[in-house]
Order: C-alpha cells, then sequence, then structure tokens
C-alpha cells in the first residue's frame, strides 16, 4: 500500500485553507440612503376632501366628512427580483393631522417595482401592549384608536352627517371597524420608483371617500346601515372595509 509523507498532507492542508481563505464573504447589508414617502391624497369624487364641509353625492344629498383615521403598516418597497424593503411599520393617516396623509421611511438607494402594506394592524400590532408607546406613537391610545373595552385597536374610523332633504347635513353616521380578520393587505406593481444617493421620491394614491358610500358593487344606505363598532354590526364592519380598500386607487 502507498504511503503518503508528511509534506504531501501539508500540501493538501495548505490548498484546503486557501480555498477557504478565497470564499467570498457574503455583502454587507446596504445601508439606508434615501427617502420614500407613500402620499395618501383623500378626496370626495374629484374634489380635494377638507373635514367638516358638505360634498353632493351622487344621489343629491350633501355629505360631511367629520373624522377620518386609519392605520397603514408594514409599508415594504419591492425590488424587480421581489425582495421586499421595509419602510415603516405603522403610521396613523388622521385628516386632523397636518400631513399625517404622508408615510415615510429611510430605504436604500435603488430601482422599486411595487409597495405593499395593510389597512388596519396585524396580530402583532393589534395585541401589542398600548402603554409602552410613547404618547406621540402611532399605537398611544392618546391617539383615540384604541378600544379598551374590547383591549383592540381601530383600525379604521370614518364619522359624518349626510341631509335627508337635500338641505343641511343631519344624519350621522359612525363607522368604526378593527378585527384581526379585517385587516387588509394591499399591492401594487409595476411601479418605476427610482431613488437615488439621498434623494427623497413621493409615490401618491388617491383615497376617495365617495367611493366608500358607493363601490364598484356596493352601496351604503346610512339610513339602513348608521353605524358599526364592528362587534355590534359585524357585516357592516367588514362591508366598510372591503369599500375602503376599493377606494384606495
Amino acid at each position: 500500500m502507498k504511503r503518503y509523507t508528511f509534506p504531501f498532507w501539508a500540501a493538501i492542508l495548505v490548498t484546503v485553507l486557501a480555498f477557504a481563505a478565497c470564499k467570498p464573504e457574503p455583502d454587507p447589508p446596504v445601508a439606508p440612503s434615501a427617502t420614500f414617502q407613500l402620499e395618501f391624497a383623500v378626496k370626495w369624487g374629484a374634489n380635494n376632501l377638507a373635514l367638516s364641509q358638505k360634498y353632493m353625492a351622487p344621489d343629491g344629498r350633501n355629505y360631511q366628512i367629520d373624522v377620518l383615521k386609519f392605520f397603514v403598516s408594514r409599508l415594504a418597497l419591492l425590488t424587480p427580483t421581489d425582495s421586499v424593503v421595509n419602510v415603516d411599520d405603522v403610521a396613523l393617516v388622521d385628516l386632523y393631522r397636518a400631513n399625517s396623509n404622508i408615510v415615510s421611511g429611510a430605504v436604500p438607494k435603488g430601482t422599486y417595482t411595487g409597495l405593499r402594506f395593510n389597512i388596519g394592524l396585524d396580530y402583532d400590532l393589534n395585541h401589542s401592549n398600548q402603554t409602552s408607546y410613547a404618547t406621540d406613537h402611532p399605537l398611544s391610545t392618546t391617539t383615540g384608536m384604541y378600544w379598551t373595552w374590547a383591549s383592540r385597536y381601530v383600525f379604521t374610523m370614518i364619522e359624518g352627517r349626510a341631509d335627508t332633504t337635500g338641505g343641511h347635513p343631519e344624519e350621522i353616521f359612525l363607522y368604526h371597524s378593527g378585527a384581526d380578520s379585517l385587516v387588509r393587505p394591499m399591492e401594487f406593481r409595476n411601479l418605476n420608483i427610482v431613488l437615488g444617493d439621498k434623494e427623497t421620491k413621493k409615490h401618491t394614491l388617491t383615497f376617495d371617500l365617495q367611493k366608500v358610500f358607493w363601490g364598484a358593487n356596493d352601496t351604503i344606505n346610512i339610513t339602513l346601515d348608521p353605524n358599526t363598532h364592528t362587534l355590534d354590526n359585524p357585516s357592516l364592519a367588514s362591508r366598510v372595509t372591503r369599500l375602503i380598500v376599493g377606494a384606495i386607487q
């Protein structure tokens, strides 16, 4: 039997170590160097929506929106290879707060072909400890979006009035939806978002409140369905949630 001398084994070991040393290191994560902004342009039909103003609806009645709040969570951008780049975990759009309709975050420069987010909160966010958040955090109880009696968050809140005679708004409607089953993912593809180094770029989606009442396949009659706090009327909460998703384009 052929015997190998020590120098032979030493040479093999040196060769193996040399190959190991030449193995390329994985690329380090790319540091965020740009800013992405997602803007929700809130409208009533062709008009920019202002709170507590009267707007004519397709049925000839005047509608007035007094409260509009909704959570946007897990906002992320999609790369051409479908990698997911997180932008922001959670934000609260509140038309009474200036600039809250813009959700933003730092991301690496590059080209992105899509975006995704949730309307509402996933299980982890919805079941988080509300007392652990600072007062300026979107999930703080100071936002008025937490049901203490249910120990859960309100995902979407629409309140307002509509007239019954074609005159001044007087009939009140309240739509508060929030439950684990009502979080709704949204995704937009075939985009071309190119972010350069230290560049800020905005993508705008339109949220047409009129379509919450007159959707493509559903119409809410506020006389028959004036309010829901989800548990008292879960079917209406589900309808409102579905119509909200359909109103964002």
